[in-house]
């Protein structure tokens, strides 16, 4: 799993972190980069699917552009940007130390540098030693597309090695290493490099648009971003797995409604059985039947819980979900309930959970148990750049929480303060 992410020049970001825990909350004001985190991830996600960087930040006709595509991706001032990721290895006291810098002056996005160390940690989780399995060297004859001869230094078992594999500027090395035979012949350095590529193909960002979601859709294998797929996927699940989906819409979905009795469910339809719709049997009156309708008259909060549940339940193990605005059309009065659904099955199914949120309800729930997972996206009063801030390193908190719970400190900009104070007076 992926236990941090470094933006150095990264869009709004100087030099700051991202730290993942099994659930991580992120809040923060309207512009203040929240989203150019998430596009981080997204970036990553794809070059470790082999997508070349070009297309990765500026998209084509099947992926969308990541914001501001490659002109935006630096940070303003600046010309290259670096992304460090920090991934849990396969054996207690590992992880992988893996970066990337690119370039963006030229036409065409190019990479200046990439490398990816073992790392072994001591019982407190110190490094005690780190080992390089790849770094780059380039020469300087490129051609207009970016290509050119790239030198790789490499340590497979114990055993280091040069080579002038000709080995594309214009992508990611790891997910081009990834496609070798070194993966196969060598089981150290292929096992980090398929650990790695894992972990950044497996994250998942999840935006759900309810009008998306209404339509008669073809059956999937996979949930799109904006879930507008979720009938074909959940009509299209084995008996085993719809059979947990079912009891898990039937534990939360039951409570989100004014009434206890709410079943969802996807049915393939027509001739064929290839398409499929999502479904819900409502009940509001005691004592007479309940109402069936499909997806075109369901409300929009229930349609994002059930993209929300659905990827829950389908993402596979050690996956990362990011969520945008995980409680967008939701009432208050279910955040609490929210809260228990992604705790609970993100820990019985093995994922990471990470969430972006402004709603002062669901932040009101969290309780001092979570508080350390809750990091805030600000701007540095003297540069701009964008800070990430565990919530609790915050030397005022215990005084701001003494006055109301989180979400009521955040929502009157007291939060917002105490932030800004922090940052023009760094601790000695």
């Amino acid at each position: 799993m992926l236990k941090e992410v470094k933006f150095t020049d990264w869009k709004s970001f100087e030099s700051t972190s991202l730290f993942i825990d099994p659930l991580t909350v992120v809040i923060g004001l309207n512009a203040s980069g929240k989203s150019n985190a998430l596009d981080a991830l997204e970036f990553l996600q794809r070059t470790a699917r082999g997508m070349d960087f070009a297309t990765a930040l500026g998209g084509d006709q099947k992926v969308a552009q990541v914001r501001g595509g490659a002109e935006w991706a630096a940070r303003i001032g600046t010309k290259q940007f670096t992304l460090e990721v920090l991934v849990e290895g396969p054996e207690a006291g590992t992880e992988y130390h893996y970066g990337l810098t690119l370039d963006t002056s030229e036409v065409h996005c190019v990479l200046l540098n990439e490398f990816l160390h073992l790392r072994r940690l001591d019982d407190v989780g110190a490094i005690q030693t780190s080992e390089m399995l790849f770094v780059t060297r380039y020469r300087e004859n490129l051609t207009s597309e970016g290509e050119g001869p790239v030198m790789l230094r490499l340590q497979i078992d114990g055993e280091k090695r040069s080579t002038g594999t000709h080995v594309r500027r214009s992508s990611s090395v790891l997910s081009q290493l990834f496609l070798t035979s070194l993966v196969n012949e060598h089981s150290e350095f292929g096992q980090a490099i398929r650990t790695v590529v894992n972990a950044l193909q497996n994250v998942f960002i999840l935006d759900p648009a309810p009008s998306r979601m209404r339509s008669y859709v073809p059956l999937a294998e996979n949930l799109l971003s904006d879930g507008s797929n979720v009938a074909g996927v959940l009509a299209a699940l084995g008996d085993a797995e719809r059979e947990q989906v079912r009891r898990s819409f039937e534990q939360y979905l039951s409570q989100l409604a004014e009434r206890d009795a709410l079943h969802v469910w996807a049915e393939p339809i027509g001739k064929f059985k290839k398409d499929a719709m999502l479904y819900c049997r409502e009940s509001w009156v005691a004592g007479q039947a309940p109402l069936e309708i499909d997806a075109r008259s369901m409300s929009d909060g229930t349609l994002r819980f059930v993209a929300i549940l659905t990827a829950l339940m389908i993402r596979p193990r050690g996956s990362l979900l990011v969520i945008e605005e995980v409680d967008n059309g939701l009432h208050p009065s279910r955040a609490r309930l929210l809260l228990e659904m992604l705790k609970k099955v993100a820990a019985e199914r093995g994922l990471d959970v990470l969430v972006t949120t402004h709603n002062v309800a669901l932040l009101d729930a969290l309780g001092a148990d979570l508080l350390p997972f809750v990091l805030a996206v600000h701007r540095d009063p003297k540069t701009g750049a964008s800070l990430l801030t565990p919530v609790q390193d915050l030397r005022e908190l215990p005084r701001l929480l003494a006055v109301a719970p989180l979400g009521r400190t955040a929502a009157q900009g007291l939060l917002e303060q105490s932030l800004a104070r922090e940052s023009e007076e760094p601790r000695s």
